[in-house]
C-alpha cells in the first residue's frame, strides 16, 4: 500500500492520547524518499538505525519501547525484536508474514492473472522451489520463533484484501507456542489500511501496555 508518514497523522494523534513519544520511520520509495528503492534489506537497515538512535542517542531502554508495525512494518518489527532483545511489545497490524501469503492472494485474483504471462503464472504457482525461495522473503513466522522477551499483539481483518488472515493466525500460533503472544484480535470489518477501528484498538492497546509497565515499576 503506497502510504507514508504524512498519511498516518490521525493514527499518531490517537496514540498521543497515551502521553507517549512517537518516532515514525519513512521507508525508501515512499513520501519524500519516493526517488529511492526499498527492499527487505533497506527496511531492516532503517528500522535498526531508528532503534539505535532511540537507544544510544535518546537513552531509551528497550523495555520502554513499543514497536507498532503495519503490513511490511509488521515483518520489520518482528525482525527487529529477534535481533534486539528486551523490546517490551510489538503491535502488528495486518502484518506481512511471508511473501507467499501475498503472492497467493494476487494469483487468485482473475484480473491480475489475465495480465500475467502464462510462463510467469506457471512458475509462481507450480514451481515448488520458486515458491520456497519466494516464501523465505519477509518471513516473520520463521523469525518469531526466536523472540523470547517481547510481548506480541496481532490485529487482522478477516476480509483483508492484501495480507491474508491465515498468515496472521499462523504468526499468532507461532508466538503463542513461544509464550509471547498476548492477544490476537480478528476484525470483521474489511480492508487492509489502518481505519478508525484499527486506530482505536491500537491506541487502547498502547494504553493497556503502558499501565502494565507502570505496574511492574
Amino acid at each position: 500500500m503506497a502510504m507514508n508518514v504524512s498519511n498516518y497523522q490521525r493514527f499518531y494523534k490517537s496514540l498521543l492520547r497515551n502521553n507517549v513519544g512517537i518516532f515514525a520511520i519513512e521507508y525508501k520509495g515512499y513520501g519524500k524518499l519516493s526517488g529511492e528503492q526499498t527492499s527487505e534489506k533497506s527496511i531492516n537497515f532503517d528500522i535498526k538505525n531508528a532503534y539505535e538512535y532511540l537507544a544510544n542517542k535518546k537513552n531509551i531502554k528497550p523495555e520502554n519501547i513499543i514497536v507498532v508495525g503495519s503490513c511490511v512494518g509488521g515483518f520489520a518489527g518482528v525482525n527487529l525484536a529477534k535481533e534486539k532483545k528486551d523490546i517490551h511489545s510489538l503491535i502488528l497490524i495486518a502484518p506481512t508474514v511471508s511473501m507467499n501469503y501475498i503472492s497467493d492472494k494476487f494469483i487468485m485474483d482473475k484480473n491480475f492473472r489475465e495480465g500475467m504471462p502464462k510462463i510467469i503464472e506457471k512458475l509462481i504457482t507450480k514451481n515448488k522451489f520458486f515458491k520456497w525461495i519466494y516464501g523465505k522473503q519477509m518471513n516473520a513466522i520463521d523469525k518469531v520463533k526466536y523472540i523470547k522477551n517481547t510481548n506480541i499483539y496481532v490485529i487482522q481483518s478477516r476480509k483483508d484484501n492484501v495480507t491474508r488472515p491465515g498468515g496472521a493466525v499462523k504468526l499468532a500460533k507461532a508466538a503463542k507456542k513461544n509464550g509471547i503472544l498476548k492477544e490476537l484480535i480478528m476484525l470483521n470489518h474489511p480492508g487492509h489500511k489502518i481505519d478508525d477501528e484499527k486506530t482505536e484498538i491500537t491506541s487502547q492497546l498502547v494504553g493497556k501496555i503502558l499501565k502494565e509497565m507502570n505496574t511492574l515499576k
